[in-house]
C-alpha cells in the first residue's frame, strides 16, 4: 500500500476488459478516475508511473527505488492463464497512442517500450479470480544511461493456491545505456491464454516508492 515514501501512483482504477490474448496495455481510462484523462495521460495510453521531475537529478541517481503492482484478474468461460509484463517507456512515448508509442490503437504494447520483467506465469481455472502483489527494486545510473534491478517480490493467489517466487534478476536484463532521467517511466501488460470475453483485470495500486 501507498505510505509516506511513495510519490507517484494510481489506486483503484476502473477494470479494464480482454477479451484477446494480446499484450494487452493497462490503459488510461476514459472516465471513472479523478484526474484521467490528463493534457499528458490521454485516455486509451498506456498508464504510466514515473519519477517526478522535482527529484530526479538528485535522490534517485544510483539510489533505489521501487515500483509495486496490485490486483487481480478475472476469466470467464474457459481456462486461461496470464502474465503480468512490466516495460520501461521512454519519455517521448509516454501518452502517445501509436505502433511506436507506449500502445497502439489496438491497446497492445507499441515499439517504444522496453521489457524489463515478464511475470511467471499464472494459472487459472474457469470462472476465477486470481490476486497478484508484484513489486520490483530497480537502480538507475544517470551518467551510464543505465537501469537494472530485480522483481523483488512476486506472489499470487488462485482457486485456494497461494504462490510465491523468490527474489530474482529481472528477466528483461539490465538496460546498459541510452536511459535518461526523463525515460523513468513505467507500465504494465496482462496477456490472457483464452481469448474469453469478459476477461478482466483490476489494478488497485500501481506506484512508484523511495527506498
Amino acid at each position: 500500500m501507498s505510505n509516506v515514501n511513495t510519490f507517484s501512483g494510481f489506486y483503484n482504477i476502473p477494470a479494464q476488459l480482454a477479451a484477446n490474448t494480446s499484450a494487452n496495455v493497462l490503459v488510461v481510462p476514459a472516465s471513472g478516475y479523478a484526474g484521467l484523462p490528463s493534457p499528458v495521460l490521454i485516455a486509451g495510453s498506456g498508464l504510466t508511473v514515473s519519477v517526478g521531475p522535482d527529484i530526479v537529478g538528485g535522490f534517485y541517481d544510483v539510489h533505489p527505488f521501487k515500483v509495486k503492482c496490485y490486483g487481480k484478474a478475472t476469466t470467464t468461460g474457459a481456462a486461461s492463464t496470464i502474465i503480468p509484463i512490466l516495460y520501461q517507456v521512454p519519455g517521448v512515448d509516454v501518452g502517445v497512442i501509436s505502433a511506436a508509442g507506449s500502445v497502439t490503437s489496438a491497446g497492445v504494447v507499441g515499439t517504444g517500450p522496453t521489457l524489463i520483467d515478464t511475470c511467471a506465469t499464472i494459472g487459472s481455472s474457469t470462472v476465477a479470480t486470481v490476486e497478484f502483489a508484484y513489486e520490483w527494486t530497480l537502480l538507475y545510473n544517470k551518467t551510464a544511461g543505465s537501469l537494472g534491478g530485480a522483481k523483488t517480490f512476486a506472489f499470487t493467489n488462485f482457486t485456494g493456491t497461494s504462490v510465491y517466487t523468490a527474489a530474482a534478476a529481472i528477466s528483461g536484463g539490465p538496460i546498459t545505456s541510452g536511459v535518461l532521467l526523463a525515460d523513468l517511466n513505467f507500465e504494465l501488460t496482462f496477456t490472457f491464454s483464452a481469448a474469453t470475453s469478459p476477461n478482466a483485470v483490476t489494478v488497485y495500486e500501481f506506484s512508484i516508492d523511495r527506498v
